[in-house]
């Protein structure tokens, strides 16, 4: 069910696609005047809009289909992966209801045995007593097993998809031995991030992201960019530059460059919710600050998730979550990425955070009688820039990945809404 699910988005990307790229349709208006001149009147309108930006449409749709693609593939190699190991699952439960049956009968030959002793006056009652709780031991045995095999038949049936006639299936094959040496093949790590669907399909999804947003280039850094050159080049192309101990002092090396000029909009590649909407909303709150940081009120949070459990910035105006988006519109903004790399460590704890800022700054953000957008104004007049506090109306905007559960809740995010 969740692979028709997937494919179907596969469907609804390539209608994206092409409908894009699809002029519109003039609208012709006839209209008789009969107190004019001319008895009839014709006027053709066409939104020439839409026709200059349907190629720019188009383009950045390319890289959603692709997303969707990769997105596919995965479902249909992560379907492939759950049936085998529900399939092992069920071989080894039947394989133990076998062993219990073959205990069973033993236990089934000594309880009669021992009947057979007591009755003849050889053993005493404790003896067979001893005997027939270890049979009744023994089925109690079988029968939890049995559940738990038909419990492996069943997951594996759903993953099938089977039903009805095609349940009628059975499983002869034991489980092979385990062999004496597992041979482990060399750079596994780098192999499993360069077969990875999901970084395909995360690149495609960023680059048209990048595409719809206006966002003139992109460049991706990372801690071994050798990994990624399939999927940046999958996903359109872009600069890979190599990160260095930290993200702020990594975006401060190249900030301002040739490699990446500003302005400059910053997200982090544990953002599987990030869409055009909430970019183009953050930027459109960005004003002229020199440096914009998107927060996500716990209100809206809980509104749209409430078992969503984050870590909240508390201050005066409410209790607060990062985004992962930041602009950084001037060159002002190297003050505050220098001054970052040296208070990254204390990014979850307010009071801390602002501690490099002044005592007095603090004392307001631990005593939280100063909101946060205050707080980043007068942390920004600091340092010489207008910094400013934007908050975003998604929930989905402070969704990362950061552990299963998160993984799991961006997945279920994601099939609720197509995507």
């Amino acid at each position: 069910r969740e692979l028709r699910a997937t494919l179907r988005e596969l469907g609804v990307a390539r209608g994206h696609l092409m409908q894009a790229g699809v002029l519109p349709n003039p609208v012709v208006e006839v209209e008789v005047l009969p107190e004019r001149n001319s008895q009839l009147e014709l006027r053709v309108e066409w939104d020439i809009t839409s026709v200059v930006l349907a190629p720019r449409r188009a383009r950045a749709a390319e890289p959603e289909l692709g997303a969707a693609r990769y997105r596919v593939a995965g479902a249909v190699v992560d379907l492939g992966y759950r049936v085998r190991v529900a399939f092992y699952a069920l071989q080894a439960a039947q394989q133990r209801v076998g062993i219990a049956h073959r205990m069973l009968d033993a236990h089934a030959a000594g309880r009669d045995a021992a009947r057979a002793i007591f009755e003849a006056g050889n053993s005493a009652e404790l003896d067979l007593a001893s005997q027939e709780v270890a049979y009744e031991r023994a089925r109690i045995i079988v029968a939890q097993l049995e559940l738990d095999a038909a419990t492996a038949r069943e997951a594996l049936q759903r993953l099938l998809g089977a039903h009805g006639e095609d349940t009628d299936w059975i499983v002869t094959a034991e489980l092979p031995d385990v062999p004496d040496n597992v041979a482990v093949p060399e750079a596994l790590e780098t192999q499993t991030l360069q077969a990875s669907l999901e970084l395909h399909a995360t690149r495609q999804r960023l680059e048209g992201l990048a595409r719809r947003t206006g966002v003139a280039r992109v460049a991706v850094i990372a801690q071994v960019t050798g990994l990624l050159e399939d999927a940046v080049a999958d996903g359109g192309g872009s600069a890979l530059l190599t990160s260095g101990s930290g993200i702020s002092s990594s975006i401060a090396a190249v900030a301002g460059t040739p490699a990446l000029p500003f302005p400059i909009l910053v997200t982090t590649a544990d953002h599987p919710l990030l869409t055009p909407e909430i970019v183009a909303g953050f930027l459109a709150q960005v004003g002229d600050a020199d440096l914009a940081v998107g927060m996500v009120g716990r209100d809206v949070m809980r509104a749209a998730y409430p078992e969503n459990q984050r870590t909240w910035l508390k201050f005066a105006d409410g209790h607060w979550s990062g985004a992962n988006l930041f602009a950084l519109r001037t060159e002002k903004c190297l003050a505050a990425l220098d001054l970052w790399s040296r208070a990254e460590q204390d990014r979850k704890t307010a009071w801390k955070l602002f501690l490099h800022f002044g005592p007095w700054l603090a004392i307001r953000a631990l005593t939280r009688t100063i909101g946060l957008g205050e707080a980043l104004a007068k942390a920004g007049e600091r340092l010489g820039l207008k910094a400013k506090l934007v908050p975003l109306a998604q929930a989905e905007a402070a969704i990362d990945v950061d552990k299963p559960s998160d993984h799991r809740e961006a997945l279920a995010i994601w099939m609720a809404r197509g995507e």
